[in-house]
């Protein structure tokens, strides 16, 4: 009884059909394999994928996303868990991580208990400036972190702030409003949307830094969701659409102006306004 051949090679892609499923077939030429999934046409070979070559995948590839176990000191494996999370049930201390692949990514999701204000307190191996998590109950930050080149050490990436990003709403029933400080800043990846609800006229103000600290490319969003007119105006020394003391109104009902800061005391207006 003839025995079967089960392997094969030749000069680049296979163009013949398979003679068995689970054949494997070798690129002389360019050192790839290929598995046979079937034995009906050429079209049943598939290409391996090879660690040690380019790779284009057509499906979505992942990571073996298992979460840590909390305890205080804690220590990442990453070997184990390249991408991963952890929930923040108390303050915690990160040892250095293990198994750092030079210029390896890693990637670790850390989520706030309901309790929230949970500390993180980052070994000297992890290099760079530690973002600034959020301290809400249930918040989740996601951070990034890249291996340095000697492999001993991760440095910081980003912290990207996911669950607790949404909008920040300022309530005004009266007619007249300064923006704050508070306003501007938000909290981390939030913004301040203020709306204006009076059926009187209405004045919102655009004070100095100096008086209400804002820094670059910060945004506000005012809604008029009363049924007064609603002016927004810049006093003296903050440009508004590059014009100092300007003022704007805002046209319609349940309309809204974004105001970003461009400069220092120089701001822009962008929506539905005159």
């Amino acid at each position: 009884m003839a025995k079967r051949q089960y392997f094969f090679k030749g000069v680049l892609a296979p163009a013949i059909t398979p003679l068995y499923e689970g054949s494997i077939f070798i690129d002389t030429v360019l050192d790839l394999g290929y598995i046979a999934t079937g034995a009906s046409s050429s079209a049943d070979w598939k290409k391996l994928a090879l660690a040690d070559q380019a790779n284009v995948y057509t499906k979505q590839q992942n990571f073996n996303n298992g979460a840590l176990v909390f305890e205080d000191p804690l220590t990442w494996d990453l070997a184990d868990n390249q991408s991963t999370s952890l929930v923040l049930t108390a303050n915690v201390v990160i040892n250095a991580p293990l198994n750092i692949i030079p210029h390896g990514k890693y990637t670790i999701q850390l989520v706030q208990d309901p309790t929230g204000s949970r500390i993180v307190t980052w070994n000297a191996a992890f290099e760079g400036t530690a973002p600034t998590l959020k301290t809400a109950g249930d918040a989740v930050d996601i951070v990034k972190f890249v291996g340095n080149a000697a492999g001993d050490a991760l440095i910081f990436v980003e912290a990207a702030a996911t669950s607790d990003a949404k909008i920040l709403a300022e309530d005004q029933v009266g007619t007249t409003y300064q923006v704050t400080e508070a306003n501007w800043t938000g909290s981390g990846t939030k913004h301040t949307t203020i709306f204006m609800n009076n059926a009187s006229p209405m004045t919102l103000t655009l004070a100095l830094n100096a008086t209400e600290a804002h820094e670059i490319n910060q945004v506000i969003d005012v809604v008029r969701e009363g049924a007064g007119t609603l002016t927004i105006t810049s006093v003296v020394g903050v440009s508004l659409n590059n014009v100092d003391n300007n003022s704007i109104v805002v046209n319609n009902r349940n309309q809204a102006v974004s105001i970003m800061v461009r400069a220092v005391d120089g701001m822009i207006a962008v929506g539905d306004y005159t």
